[in-house]
């Protein structure tokens, strides 16, 4: 239970009418979830207007209205105190995010963004973290998970008040880190606002969705605000393409690239690549790491007759055996890597991890056949992901 006005502090409301000093038991922008002291926000959907279920909202007791326009007649009404909004979505994300009590300022929390890879990224890192003994959450395409617990989900990223009461959930469940798919359409529709990232990951950019966004450059902006929202000490890592520059400039956090290039900070080298996975090097420059990272080096430099790594001067070769299938996950395999890197994971379980790794299910999903055949299940939707699948 929560006082409305509490809730509101971080809301610019544009009108008020009726009082703030009420209680609120929950919050809902679904008119049909509506109970006793009820708080309802109202927003336009792609297919419904929420403003049109004010009365059935108010009806079956919402003891507070927040809506973006509102009619004399609702406006006048005695049992409901009605709060008008620029935008409620955004409203909707800083009222969710107070209701749970803020519960990503508890935990680690990694975005990964992009067309392609996202999906695969969040179930590396999971695996990656789950084997150094961090409890890890995933919330993207297939579900939430967490702690041998699944849940469905209707979105890439679900929508905020969803978003909080999961992120709540596994807060109370010891959960240390969740690594999340950001979806476009849940960063243009303020969906990830107020969600305290500690590092955000930039795969890649080709045309998809643009029938939402109905311009490639409104597309690639609504992914650079993942990146905009990141606090200074947190940290930005984008694959090199034609737009990572674009997503990584004038932004706050610290930046670092992974690619194929000289200019690369982690530089992917001598691959070979089969049907049984993929062996490649990754380079880095040891004294530019950030010092959590740096941390779990240090031991490394005792020693150069590790199998997995190797110091030139000063930078680091590592020896990575990915069992995953294609050159994307490589790339995919050295976003994880780095931001794990950037957690504090230690180095030899990075590299341990990539040898089992089996990546998210339907994602080059390798089945053997009883004919001594190779099935692959792949879930490409787009023609980058298909023409890099085959």
């Amino acid at each position: 239970m929560k006082l409305l006005s509490d809730l509101l502090k971080n809301v610019d409301s544009v009108k008020i009418f009726g009082s703030l000093e009420i209680e609120i038991d929950n919050v809902q922008y679904d008119s049909r979830k509506i109970g006793k002291n009820s708080l309802f926000i109202a927003f336009k959907g792609e297919k419904f207007d929420g403003h049109s279920f004010i009365p059935q909202a108010i009806a079956k007791g919402a003891k507070a209205i927040i809506c973006e326009n509102i009619d004399d007649k609702l406006s006048n009404s005695e049992i409901t105190t009605i709060i008008v909004v620029n935008n409620a979505r955004k409203a909707l994300a800083q009222i969710s995010h107070s209701f749970y009590d803020f519960p990503t300022k508890n935990m680690k929390i990694i975005g990964v963004t992009g067309t392609n890879g996202k999906t695969t990224i969040t179930f590396l890192l999971s695996h990656i973290f789950e084997r150094a003994g961090i409890k890890t959450g995933i919330i993207g395409t297939t579900g939430i998970f967490f702690n041998n617990k699944a849940y469905p989900s209707n979105h890439t990223t679900p929508e905020s008040l969803e978003l909080c009461k999961a992120f709540q959930e596994m807060e109370k469940d010891g959960v240390q880190c969740v690594a999340m798919e950001v979806s476009s359409h849940a960063l243009s529709q303020h969906r990830a606002d107020c969600i305290d990232f500690d590092i955000a990951i930039f795969t890649n950019l080709t045309h998809d969705h643009i029938d939402y966004h109905h311009s490639f450059d409104d597309y690639l902006a609504a992914k650079k605000r993942l990146f905009q929202m990141l606090k200074k000490d947190a940290v930005a890592i984008a694959f090199q393409g034609p737009y990572s520059q674009l997503i990584l400039e004038d932004i706050d956090a610290e930046k670092y690239t992974c690619g194929r290039s000289p200019w690369a900070f982690f530089l992917i080298e001598d691959e070979n690549i089969s049907t049984n996975g993929c062996n490649f090097t990754l380079k880095c420059d040891f004294n530019q790491l950030k010092n959590n990272a740096i941390d779990n080096l240090q031991s490394l430099m005792q020693n150069d007759n590790q199998l997995y790594v190797k110091f030139n001067d000063n930078t680091i070769n590592i020896n990575i055996q990915l069992a995953l299938l294609g050159r994307f996950n490589i790339e995919n395999y050295t976003l994880a890597a780095a931001a794990a890197l950037f957690y504090g994971v230690d180095l030899s379980i990075i590299v341990q991890s990539a040898k089992d790794a089996v990546g998210a299910p339907g994602r080059m999903q390798r089945i053997p056949l009883k004919s001594g055949s190779t099935a692959i299940v792949d879930y490409a939707h787009t023609p980058d992901a298909l023409q890099k699948a085959l």
